[in-house]
């Protein structure tokens, strides 16, 4: 399928315009009479003479630069006198004294040419320019136009190769100092300091389509793209050549490659709203040909054309590269395939007259953020023997826990093995940037039923121990997108297709979804998971307080924390931690009774107070390589030895 991207891609660059950068080769000029010289719309692409671009004969010359912005009227491309504002429009006219030769170019398809002309007009004034004005409301101007002169420094392979083709060698030369200069001591090119005064190395005017007139290719005739714009056959063709001598072209894939041209694109237009406006009414004050005769003089001299419909397309490319302004469901396509299945196995105490040991699985999702490493919700595999990841092609991994965070309700696995072909890694969002009535949605496997989306918007922001008293660090969103048993871990995307938050609970009276969903914020998840890299325990218990300190004999301060689970393999249970054998209910709780009762970690006591200090030390071990545990274990006090989570 190679030959498919580089058509996909040259079909964009038609569109782009990655080099299309023609200068002037000769000159027209009045004629001896002493009348003032006829001018007809020039539209061919480069001289096919090989005329020196230093010649003194110059033709009218639309310096188009970094604006983009020429004009496909055929009004605004020729005019039978020069307007006074020439300057202002960058249009450099060099009068000589001989009389010009006429190289008449066929346009058979002057109908055509006319509406498509006026097709792309309407472009540009309803899409590319309200557009490119937000940009640059938001974007400071200094800072656009070193973009402008990045994306301008990287494009001079394409002139320096042009130059070499066309035997300017000096010229050439002069094109590699100047990359040099902009790119070590311009910060990459951000600067454009080579055409400072003391430096004195302009830009080059150089691509292959001019190559191709020097070596004698003719334009052939005039077309107006949709879209594309103004050109002629040897225009298209050249435009080819430079795709390959550009290096981005090398180093991205197609997809990104558009985005970041369509994004040059409205880079460069915003810092030039105003000039096609300017020539299009100075040409309106004139008197312009009718399009059936297309001639240029002396030649074939060539306006440097920048299609104004290049922009347009591009900035579709731009638009439609943020999935903001995507539907729904291809922003779903896109999302899914970074969503998987968690099932979990973990021994549990099976409730009834006598307790018995069992088997208890759970049954929950979770989301690709990395090649190997997926996040969920703690309490889906917090005391897990085995976790399984089941992929939306069908094929099922391992995964062992190498993080976690009960306390805000989310953790992070680590893939045994690569995940198959097809899988997508999910970006994390930055959930400060949500807003209470933002659109979301929910992918996930609730009741089983797996790859599930679900809509709804963000119905409140809820602080830490706000929602649940035992979830001390977790900050949730509140939404009513329909969450239930088999969600918990599942991703919480924005519109852009971006991890905004990961479920965790609801508030129901019937037990399902009942428009109180409550989703751990993805900055909360990254700080604890990514940043910092919360140990994993493998135990969950239960908070011993002043209350319920004498039905568990605990000693004074009289708190603790009750084991209940170990995980098989955790490094709790490598520690010699004991979990529970006999269900219960105390106080309205249903526990686990029977399990080693943690009283201290390294020295200091077990309670809400000191938890945040017991974290950071599980999560950073001291220098003797383990941690030491005071537990109550039968009535007598024990301590262990407990590691680090691997």
């Amino acid at each position: 399928m190679k030959w498919f991207k580089h058509s996909v891609l040259l079909l964009f660059l038609l569109v782009s315009g990655f080099g299309c950068a023609h200068g002037p080769h000769s000159g027209s000029s009045s004629a001896s009479s002493g009348e003032p010289p006829s001018y007809e719309r020039v539209v061919v692409a480069s001289s096919p003479d090989p005329t020196p671009l230093d010649s003194p004969e110059v033709s009218p010359k639309f310096e188009i630069g970094e604006t983009d912005n020429v004009p496909d009227s055929p009004a605004a491309l020729a005019s039978p006198e020069i307007p006074s504002n020439s300057d202002n429009m960058n249009l450099d006219y060099v009068e000589e004294e001989k009389t010009p030769e006429k190289a008449v170019i066929a346009d058979p398809l002057e109908p055509f040419n006319r509406a498509m002309y006026h097709f792309n007009d309407k472009l540009y004034f309803w899409a590319l320019k309200p557009v490119a004005q937000g940009y640059g409301k938001v974007v400071p101007e200094v800072a656009r136009v070193g973009v402008r002169n990045f994306f301008s420094n990287i494009a001079s392979p394409i002139r320096i190769v042009n130059c070499v083709l066309q035997a300017r060698f000096v010229d050439a030369v002069k094109e590699l100092g100047r990359f040099a200069v902009n790119t070590v001591w311009g910060i990459g090119g951000l600067m454009d300091l080579a055409s400072d005064n003391a430096v004195n190395l302009p830009k080059q005017d150089a691509d292959f389509g001019q190559t191709l007139g020097v070596y004698g290719l003719g334009q052939g005739f005039y077309i107006h793209w949709p879209i594309f714009g103004p050109s002629s056959p040897r225009d298209t063709v050249g435009l080819i050549g430079d795709m390959y001598l550009h290096p981005s072209t090398y180093l991205f894939e197609t997809d990104v490659l558009i985005g970041i041209k369509a994004y040059e694109r409205v880079n460069s237009t915003s810092l030039s709203i105003g000039d096609y406006e300017s020539l299009k009414d100075a040409a309106a004050d004139s008197n312009p040909l009718p399009l059936g005769r297309v001639s240029a003089a002396g030649g074939g001299g060539m306006m440097k054309t920048r299609m104004l419909a290049m922009l347009i397309l591009a900035l579709g490319s731009f638009l439609a590269s943020t999935a903001e302004g995507q539907p729904l469901r291809e922003v779903f396509k896109q999302v899914n395939p970074s969503v998987v299945v968690i099932r979990s196995i973990q021994t549990d105490v099976i409730a009834g007259p006598q307790s018995q040991l069992g088997i208890a699985a759970g049954l929950g999702s979770g989301v690709l953020i990395s090649p190997d490493e997926i996040i969920t919700a703690a309490h889906l595999v917090e005391t897990a023997d085995m976790v399984y990841v089941e992929f939306s092609s069908g094929e099922k991994l391992v995964a062992r826990v190498i993080a976690s965070e009960p306390a805000a309700d989310v953790a992070l696995l680590k893939l045994v093995g690569s995940p198959p072909s097809g899988s997508v890694v999910a970006k994390l969002g930055d959930s400060d940037k949500v807003e209470v009535g933002d659109q979301i949605f929910i992918v996930g496997a609730p009741q089983g039923l797996s790859w599930t989306l679900t809509v709804g918007y963000i119905s409140a922001r809820r602080r830490p121990n706000t929602v649940y008293s035992g979830l001390s660090l977790a900050e949730f969103f509140q939404t009513d997108a329909s969450i239930n048993q088999g969600n918990s871990g599942g991703p919480m995307f924005n519109m852009a297709g971006e991890i905004v938050g990961i479920v965790s609970a609801i508030i129901s009276k019937s037990g399902g979804s009942e428009g109180l969903g409550f989703v751990a914020t993805s900055n909360m998840a990254r700080q604890l998971l990514l940043d910092r890299r919360s140990s994993w325990s493998g135990i969950s218990g239960y908070l011993i307080t002043g209350k319920s300190d004498k039905i568990f004999n605990v000693p004074p301060p009289g708190e603790g924390m009750l084991v209940q689970h170990v995980a098989k393999g955790s490094p709790a249970a490598l520690s010699g931690l004991k979990g529970g054998t006999t269900r219960a209910t105390i106080e309205g709780e249903d526990l686990v009774l029977g399990g080693d009762i943690i009283l201290a970690v390294h020295g200091i006591p077990l309670n809400i107070r000191n938890y945040e200090e017991i974290r950071r030390i599980l999560s950073r071990p001291p220098p003797e390589g383990f941690i030491r545990v005071k537990i109550l274990r039968g009535g007598e006090q024990l301590e262990l030895k407990a590691i680090n989570s691997p």
